[in-house]
């Protein structure tokens, strides 16, 4: 009668573990979609700050790569630092740019890691605060959710499961060792 019970529960929590794993590593590509919206809205405000910078420079006369040049080897400590705001603008436009180009262009197996790796925290942090949790009904969901179903398996049977085995089998063993030794 024991040993039923334990299988039962054994079973429950066997598929709570996995649904878990699903549910959550489902949500895997929704949050990433909604970082990339974020991100492509820093993106295309950064080029918008850049384009508007581009049209100073043309406006006077100069290309973008003079104007600045003329704000960064000024004497005026504070011109100095306009240009190096200017600067620090466009690079960000660039890198915003090419991050978003990356996430976006990297397989589906190979999405969360470019994303780990291109990962703009401060957008992150935004993205996660207004996260919406989605049921995925796209195939990248579904191979999200099934990797995450396998993931809550493996954990419930071999980080949970697995030691208390062994246990059992060290004690087993050692009353079989003290009766024969007995």
């Amino acid at each position: 009668m024991v040993k039923k019970i334990s299988s039962f529960f054994d079973g429950i929590l066997d598929r709570i573990f996995s649904v878990t794993g699903a549910a959550v590593f489902s949500q895997i590509p929704e949050f990433i979609q909604q970082y990339i919206q974020r991100l492509g809205g820093h993106a295309d405000e950064a080029q918008h700050q850049v384009e508007l910078i581009r049209e100073a420079a043309q406006s006077s006369g100069q290309t973008l790569r003079t104007y600045i040049e003329i704000f960064i080897t000024h004497t005026d400590p504070s011109i100095v630092q306009q240009g190096q705001l200017i600067q620090r603008t466009i690079e960000r436009a660039k890198e915003l740019t090419e991050a978003l180009q990356a996430i976006k262009a990297a397989s589906v197996l190979a999405r969360p890691f470019v994303f780990l790796a291109k990962i703009k925290y401060p957008i992150a942090r935004t993205a996660l605060e207004d996260f919406q949790p989605a049921i995925p009904i796209t195939l990248e969901g579904l191979i999200y959710a099934f990797i995450g179903l396998c993931f809550g398996l493996a954990f419930y049977q071999f980080v949970l499961k697995l030691p208390i085995r062994l246990i059992k089998r060290k004690r087993k063993y050692a009353l079989i060792g003290d009766t024969i030794r007995g």
